[in-house]
């Protein structure tokens, strides 16, 4: 079980080649790379310059001696052009994210599942129901030309534009959703992502979605904490999580993906002050690691059980 956090605050404050080499020089076994920015069409990674980029950022993670253990595609997209333009937009980032990431050597790759249209709404909820297996069914070919797994999601939504502090549950944000997609698009390229930070902002929480949800489901973590009311994305007890309780369920579970950071307003503080975001990503680290530990402990008490 190998211990990761994501590029996207630390290479936004400090560069990638910075971001690649504090997060090595503080005790993380791997890195996840956020491909964020594609979302903005000047993004480097969207420019005929692209391959070049990602060769380099190969050559940094090879010479810090650090590897690339999962990636997360852009997700944040305007729709003022229509739903359907919005969608080929969405699709050509995605394609192009899921080759960067087979350049990378990327195992696993977080994908947001599409709920563009208010979701309280059941017709709304049938709609993206079949559109996203069909969505994610479609890059199942590129996925395995490209030897990587794509991770559906369990992301919120708000109400509405009246009502944006309103959080509610979106795609694959309930066991039953995120079971059915996974079961309906059936690849082995196809797998889920369980972000616990989201769990409790859509009223149940993380362990109890682990151990709904059950063994073989879940490939990847996106770990992080919040007070149940906001997406906070700070670390493991700065929030209301249980995270002991998290730790059993994912033993029992048998969870053996990575266990991979997504908090990083922790270091968003000192986003001009590089020595203090080092300190903080290695208190990251140690807070990580002890989680793991935990999660391990569970298992050898399940296996003495048996």
């Amino acid at each position: 079980m190998q211990l990761a956090t994501q590029t996207s605050y630390s290479a936004a404050f400090f560069g990638m080649r910075e971001s690649v080499e504090m997060i090595k020089e503080a005790g993380f076994d791997s890195i996840d790379f956020s491909m964020f920015c594609m979302s903005d069409e000047n993004c480097i990674l969207n420019t005929d310059g692209y391959i070049d980029y990602v060769r380099r950022l190969k050559a940094i993670a090879r010479r810090n001696d650090i590897k690339f253990s999962q990636a997360h595609a852009p997700f944040s997209f305007p729709i003022k052009h229509g739903e359907r333009y919005f969608m080929d937009i969405v699709k050509e980032r995605v394609t192009r994210s899921i080759e960067i990431a087979g350049m990378l050597d990327i195992p696993v790759m977080v994908v947001h599942p599409m709920q563009f249209r208010p979701y309280h709404k059941k017709k709304n909820q049938k709609f993206f129901r079949e559109l996203n297996v069909k969505y994610y069914s479609d890059y199942m070919p590129m996925c395995e030309e490209a030897g990587i797994k794509i991770a559906c999601e369990n992301i919120w939504k708000t109400r509405g534009k009246k009502h944006k502090k309103h959080i509610i549950g979106g795609a694959c944000a309930t066991p039953e959703r995120f079971k059915h997609l996974i079961d309906a698009v059936d690849n082995e390229h196809f797998t889920g992502c369980l972000d616990l930070g989201h769990c409790g902002l859509t009223g149940i929480k993380a362990q109890d979605f682990i151990r709904e949800v059950g063994e073989g489901y879940i490939s990847a973590l996106h770990v992080h904490d919040n007070d149940n009311i906001r997406d906070l994305h700070t670390a493991p007890g700065y929030g209301k999580m249980e995270w002991d309780e998290i730790a059993k369920a994912l033993a029992e579970i048998n969870y053996d993906g990575d266990v991979t950071f997504e908090a990083d307003e922790f270091i968003a503080p000192f986003a001009n002050d590089p020595r203090s975001a080092l300190q903080a990503l290695k208190l990251l680290n140690s807070i990580g690691r002890n989680f793991i530990r935990r999660i391990e402990y569970y298992k050898e008490e399940l296996s003495d059980i048996e």
